[in-house]
């Protein structure tokens, strides 16, 4: 109850006493532990002293039948120096199993750093190490241990009441186990070196197979002969006439070669990293000598070729550019060979329009004449003329396509090509078409009559024509039937009438052969159904023609193909 401890932390137990007031010597004893070593603290305390009566003066020691005798008195350090001594003597044994060579751990580490050490041999310097390490715990603890005695002694130094030549050999006892205490921390530090060195040759050999996996992974790209033979399939193509076949064929030998760019940064980033070891590997120090540059070499190796590698792929892309281009080269002779086609049939109608345009400005004969000549020599394209343009067209479409797919065109090639081909088609629409454009512009043509012309006609037709338009002076001679003919060519309104009969009547009329009155149905404009004085159509006339006269089976069905009809149909309706 007088005796109290309290812990301090974990390597320390402070204890505290009460004064003894009592007259009888007390002791108490505390024993402490951590792990496997234990301490004990002894308190002893004397009683105080008992109430005496005072001495009689007057007593002597007259009555003192004993002899005094000169006694030593008891040493009160011994058992302090005792424990001292103990102290020192556990702490030499705890230090000396700590206390082992490194030689041969040395030489095994030395030995990694001048070979080419295998795994097993890493891991035997390494076991090697680990069963002369101290923990950094014990270490301290041992350190502790020198204080705590290093304090005693002062201690009991200080009182000054250990006996002569007592304390000197206690100090020496002291500083035997500080300076094994330094071998120790010493051989804790030779041997974290040495750890350091396993740790750098480790590092070395890992970037030595970082930089053989990335050569490895490296040269399978550098194939200097199959760059070449993909170039020279490239300039075969420049400089010839390519087929489709010869163009892929150099698309697939650039393809062989190419890299994706995911794997060409890949590669890249392995440099950085082993870059990045060898600086860290360097600035650590540990790295077996003459070990540093030749690393930094290799990787100046792999650096190399990975520019080798950058290069290449930069050229094959620029060969996929040049393919590209004779792609597109060739679409564009494509389009300008069929706009060559196109466009020939194109000015002849643009030029008939242009006359036609011309003549509605100024109507005369010889504007007539030149629109009509100019319709006439527009040829209209037969069905496999137009398909074969046609199938041009779809060739360059899905040439453009795949130029287009393949997404190595140079920039601003392919709408040009689109544009380009989309002209291409309007003008096929309007080549297919010809036939309705020819119609169109003789019926056209046709609507506009020059005055003069036909008057010409009209005075024709009254020569011969009775003035009440029933019968006829005379017979219309061929040479007059061909100047009718002539006349409405030059602008003459073929419906001109002379006393109500046009000149598709009077040859009806007056039975000439068929084939003369059918030539004028040729004319766009003709009408067929204009009733003469007698009030008969041209249908009319040519039904009564005697069934077995030649050609009047054809003219009849020519009439009805420009929609003729009776003077009874007429009146029906």
């Amino acid at each position: 109850e007088w005796l109290r401890t309290e812990k301090v932390d974990n390597q320390t137990l402070r204890v505290s006493y009460d004064e003894n007031t009592s007259t009888e010597s007390r002791e108490g004893i505390v024993t402490a532990s951590i792990g496997e070593v234990s301490g004990t603290i002894t308190v002893m305390q004397s009683g105080a002293p008992a109430e005496t009566e005072p001495e009689d003066p007057d007593t002597t020691d007259e009555d003192d039948d004993g002899d005094d005798t000169d006694q030593e008195p008891a040493d009160p350090t011994a058992e302090t120096r005792k424990e001292i001594e103990d102290a020192i003597e556990t702490l030499k044994s705890s230090q000396d199993t700590h206390i082992q060579p490194t030689t041969a751990v040395e030489e095994k580490v030395n030995a990694l750093k001048s070979g080419t050490p295998t795994p097993e041999d890493i891991q035997g310097a390494k076991d090697a190490i680990k069963l002369l390490k101290v923990p950094q715990e014990t270490i301290t603890n041992l350190q502790s241990k020198i204080d705590e005695i290093s304090a005693k002694i002062t201690t009991l130094e200080n009182a000054g009441n250990a006996p002569a030549g007592t304390i000197q050999p206690l100090k020496e006892g002291l500083e035997a186990r500080k300076r094994t205490q330094t071998q120790i921390t010493t051989m804790q530090e030779k041997l974290t070196a040495l750890e350091s060195e396993i740790a750098g040759v480790e590092e070395k050999i890992a970037i030595e197979d970082l930089m053989a996996a990335l050569k490895t992974k490296q040269d399978p790209h550098i194939q200097t002969q199959a760059f070449d033979e993909a170039e020279a399939k490239v300039n075969a193509l420049k400089s010839g006439t390519p087929t489709p076949e010869d163009i892929q064929g150099a698309k697939d030998a650039i393809t062989l070669l190419k890299m994706p760019q995911e794997t060409i940064t890949t590669l890249q980033a392995q440099i950085d990293e082993i870059s990045a070891k060898i600086t860290a590997l360097e600035a650590a120090g540990n790295a077996p000598a003459g070990t540093i540059q030749p690393l930094k070499d290799g990787l100046e190796a792999r650096k190399r070729t990975q520019t080798q590698i950058t290069t290449m792929q930069g050229k094959l892309t620029a060969l996929e550019s040049e393919i590209a281009g004779v792609e597109e080269k060739i679409v564009i002779e494509d389009l300008s060979t069929l706009a060559g086609k196109q466009d020939s049939q194109l000015q002849t109608i643009a030029n008939a329009r242009m006359k036609l345009a011309t003549l509605k400005a100024m109507i005369n004969s010889a504007n007539f004449v030149a629109a009509r000549q100019a319709i006439e020599v527009i040829t209209v394209p037969s069905d496999a003329t137009v398909m074969a343009l046609q199938g041009e067209i779809d060739a360059i479409s899905a040439k453009i396509t795949a130029l287009k797919n393949a997404g190595n065109a140079p920039s601003g090639t392919i709408q040009p090509l689109k544009d380009g081909l989309a002209a291409r088609e309007t003008a096929q629409m309007t080549i297919a078409g010809t036939a309705a454009a020819v119609s169109n512009l003789q019926t056209e043509l046709y609507k506009i009559t020059v005055p003069a012309k036909t008057t010409e006609v009209q005075n024709l037709l009254k020569s011969i024509v009775a003035s009440n338009g029933i019968g006829w002076s005379r017979i219309i001679t061929e040479q007059e039937i061909e100047k009718v003919k002539s006349l409405i060519e030059e602008g003459a309104d073929v419906n001109a009438q002379g006393y109500g009969t046009t000149i598709l009547l009077l040859l009806l009329k007056q039975n000439r052969p068929p084939r003369s009155a059918q030539t004028f149905l040729a004319f766009p404009g003709i009408n067929v159904n204009i009733k003469d004085n007698e009030g008969k159509t041209a249908l009319d006339w040519a039904n009564a023609i005697n069934r077995f006269t030649n050609g009047r089976q054809s003219l009849l069905n020519a009439l009805e193909k420009v929609g003729a009809k009776t003077a009874a149909q007429l009146d029906a309706e």
